[in-house]
């Protein structure tokens, strides 16, 4: 059993702490502070208090509180975003004594109490709830309570001990949860030629005069319509299907529903061609679509007629519906949907995904055995992509074609066909496994899903043509805490010669790492935050130092003592940036030692969590008081003093100057860096890669410059205006592992109109990639590194090719 109760934004819920006097599953009422608080900004004399809100299994609402109006009861109903009112799928009265009590009201025949549980299955957006009485009405957003998972179960658990013969909440054994990323629209479907209906034209004459006989009792109306099929799905749904035309100008007609003068949502609006009814009614000279399938849904159970209407831009109509007709799920398939174009699989997948678990609960009972179909998949690793969905990757064998759709469920909420969009890629053990695969087969795939899982257990769902379907259930990993590791898994079926590798990256790689990393690049909340000081720092430095610390921290004592040499220093804020938690307790023992030895002073900063090179250097920004920053590098070490502040003096000089690097020698003084250019991949689908100028070659033998301009330097050591830093935004977080962050900020600094320099006679020592703690430097990290390529060069690659042709 599932239970929910923080924030979803999904839902549009937002979210209040329970009050002090929270101590039972109830709320006693003891003041009137507690009685008002919600209501004191608002003119209503309906008073009102939420006990317990939240999410329970299948997406089911639990609301338990009370409402009063002065001495009248008060009606509960739950609203959706578009302000109709939800499905209740049960309800109770409580007489609350502590309310009655409080208010003077124990003499009152009136209970104040509802507990309630809507059915939110289909719903996303804002929640209203609407308190009438006999003289008042209310609406309000919605608050979900703070509440412990725990105490939502026993609430729920206590509101089904009230249910006579309960069956609430075994909607579906398989599955209760739903996705709450997709979103069911109200949406239309038009099918072009279609065959002519079974409905003979002699029936369709019969209708007419039967449409006829109708208006004369109706107000008169130039639209015509017939009912040919009207009934009830789960005691949930109703279905209408049937025809209709304004037989003055043929324009187009909407739909509205209401269920005693409440209005009900139109889930679905199927169009389709009526030839029969447009030759009859002589319109055959329009575009107009006369037939019509409605899905619309019930806010609770009625044995009552509604009302359907039917507007055009001249004319009204309105006719009662009895709905007393149910339908099973396989009238659903063939009776409503074997007009519309729709093979037996195309119509199980669209109820699916519209009717979502109360098709899926009868469905489900014919599901086959993989075994009986000639499809065959293994679904080999499947990961959580954090709140985006879920990446799978196996092999398949499709080779005799008998595969409709893949999709991804989660037996409420269904993924679109991913069978077209498969990366794929050969598999040699499997076409070894198969005599019938031929060599250069490719059954080996990767996939990402947008249907995640919470609760509940994902599953692959194969639509054969024959019109079996088959379950896989996904074994699916959850990663939390070890982004790397989930790259990795991502990335390793990568080809990046292939031609597709665009789609790939696109539709699944990017999705599924923005979903792994999205923690991770989060900014920082102020609670989180730890600031450990060493010596009297500047309080109006004019420059504050960058360096962030991952892996190795002993390159702080390296630093310190050549900073502790220069003179120039007096002038500066010096913040350490700790990147890297599990080092935490050792670089502050050091931090201890290196004070006592310099007098240098600097403080490490920390947010308990790895932000990355990006949100780290961003991070830092957001505490450095400097009007400049110099982004550096722990294992980048000065070879002479003075050198920042001849950088602060060439750099506060030059006009329009964005960003300003320096040259960075290795310790056998190689060129690592005098700035960077660009160098198109032809072999890697022409992303632009970054190239330093001149890497490894002697510093006698390079070319000597003093101040030279560069579209972009590296992030090793950047000198930048703190202003013009946070004007563009400060580095990307797209970038994962330190990949293109830095000429990316460059780009963004010479699309406002600065210029980036390198001061070519300035020196410093860079022992690149030291300052990192060495990972698996193996295929996946060359393929991240593509990956990043091709997110910088779909952003750039315009402005790349101008200035290309510019520095000609």
């Amino acid at each position: 059993m599932w239970f929910k109760s923080a924030h979803n934004k999904s839902k549009g819920i937002s979210t209040r702490k329970e009050t002090p006097a929270d101590t039972s599953d109830k709320t006693v009422v003891t003041n009137d502070t507690e009685v008002n608080e919600l209501n004191d900004t608002i003119e209503s004399p309906i008073q009102y208090w939420i006990d317990i809100c939240g999410f329970v299994e299948n997406e089911q609402l639990l609301i338990r509180g009370w409402a009063i109006d002065q001495e009248s009861s008060v009606s509960i109903s739950l609203l959706g975003e578009d302000k109709i009112p939800v499905y209740l799928q049960s309800s109770v009265r409580e007489d609350r004594e502590d309310v009655l009590s409080h208010l003077n009201l124990k003499s009152r025949d009136l209970t104040p109490g509802f507990f309630q549980l809507y059915d939110c299955e289909l719903l996303t957006g804002q929640f209203y709830l609407q308190l009438k009485s006999d003289k008042n009405e209310l609406t309000l957003p919605l608050d979900m309570t703070e509440v412990s998972e725990e105490k939502l179960a026993n609430t729920y658990n206590e509101f089904l001990s009230l249910q006579p013969n309960s069956n609430l909440g075994n909607l579906s054994d398989d599955f209760n949860e739903i996705d709450e990323t997709d979103e069911i629209q109200m949406h239309e479907v038009e099918m072009d030629d279609v065959e002519m209906d079974d409905v003979e034209m002699d029936d369709v004459e019969m209708s007419l005069t039967a449409a006829h006989q109708d208006k004369v009792e109706e107000e008169p109306s130039d639209i015509v319509h017939y009912i040919e099929r009207v009934g009830t799905f789960k005691n949930k749904f109703v279905i209408i299907k049937g025809w209709c035309a304004d037989t003055v100008k043929d324009s187009e007609i909407v739909f509205s529903v209401k269920l005693l003068d409440s209005p009900l949502r139109v889930l679905t609006c199927i169009k389709r061609e009526r030839l029969d009814v447009a030759q009859s009614l002589k319109l055959t000279g329009t575009k107009e679509k006369h037939g019509f399938l409605l899905i619309v849904e019930l806010n609770t159970p009625t044995n009552n007629n509604l009302e359907l209407k039917f507007e055009s831009l001249q004319s009204e109509k309105v006719t009662d519906l009895d709905v007393a007709n149910v339908f099973d799920h396989k009238e659903l398939e063939n009776k409503l949907l074997d007009t519309n174009n729709f093979s037996l699989i195309e119509a199980r997948r669209w109820l699916i995904e519209n009717l979502g678990a109360s098709y899926f609960s009868e469905v489900k009972k014919e599901f086959v055995d993989i075994n009986e179909v000639t499809t065959n998949i293994q679904v080999e690793s499947a990961i959580t992509c954090g709140q985006n969905g879920t990446f799978f990757r196996g092999w398949i064998d499709n080779h005799f074609n008998t595969l409709s759709a893949i999709c991804v469920s989660n037996g409420t909420k269904i993924s679109e066909n991913l069978l077209p969009l498969l990366c794929l890629k050969v598999r040699p053990d499997v076409n070894d496994a198969f005599e019938h695969l031929p060599s250069n087969y490719k059954g080996g795939f990767y996939c990402y899903s947008a249907i995640k899982k919470e609760s509940s257990e994902l599953a692959i769902l194969l639509f054969e043509k024959s019109g079996a379907i088959v379950r896989i259930p996904l074994s699916v990993m959850t990663v939390s805490d070890n982004e790397v590791m989930a790259t990795q898994h991502v990335l390793v079926d990568v080809e990046p010669t292939n031609n597709n590798v665009v789609a790939c990256y696109q539709d699944h790689i990017m999705p599924a790492l923005k979903g792994i990393w999205a923690d991770r690049v989060a900014p920082p909340e102020p609670s989180e935050i730890k600031t450990y000081e060493f010596g009297s720092l500047n309080t109006d430095p004019e420059c504050t130092i960058i360096v962030p610390l991952y892996g190795r921290y002993d390159f702080v004592l390296h630093q310190i003592s050549q900073f502790e040499k220069d003179s120039t220093f007096n002038n500066v804020e010096l913040i350490y940036v700790l990147d890297d938690p599990r080092i935490e307790h050792e670089l502050l023992l050091l931090c201890e030692d290196v004070s006592k030895l310099y007098s240098t002073p600097f403080k490490v900063i920390t947010c308990g969590r790895n932000l990355g090179f990006s949100g780290a250097n961003n991070f830092g920004v957001t505490q450095a008081k400097g009007k400049r920053l110099l982004l550096l590098n722990s294992d980048v070490i000065p070879s002479e003093s003075g050198w920042l502040q001849r950088m602060l003096t060439k750099y506060s000089t030059t006009n329009n100057i964005g960003a300003m690097g320096v040259k960075l020698v290795y310790e056998d003084e190689t060129i690592q860096h005098i700035g960077m250019q660009f160098n198109q991949s032809r072999e890697f689908g022409g992303i632009w890669l970054n190239e330093h100028q001149y890497k490894g070659m002697p510093t006698n033998l390079a070319p000597k410059f003093e101040f030279n301009k560069s579209d972009t330097v590296t992030a090793a050591c950047l000198l930048i205006d703190k202003e013009k830093f946070g004007q563009v935004g400060g580095f990307e977080t797209r970038y994962i592992l330190g990949d293109f962050e830095d000429s990316d900020l460059c780009l963004k600094l010479v699309e406002q109109g600065y210029e980036n320099y390198v001061l070519g006679s300035e020196k410093l020592y860079h022992l690149e990639r030291q300052s990192q703690s060495l990972v698996d430097q193996g295929d996946w990290k060359f393929k991240l590194t593509l990956f990043n390529g091709w997110q910088h060069t779909a952003r750039w690659n315009n402005m790349i090719n101008e200035l290309r042709e510019k520095n000609v």
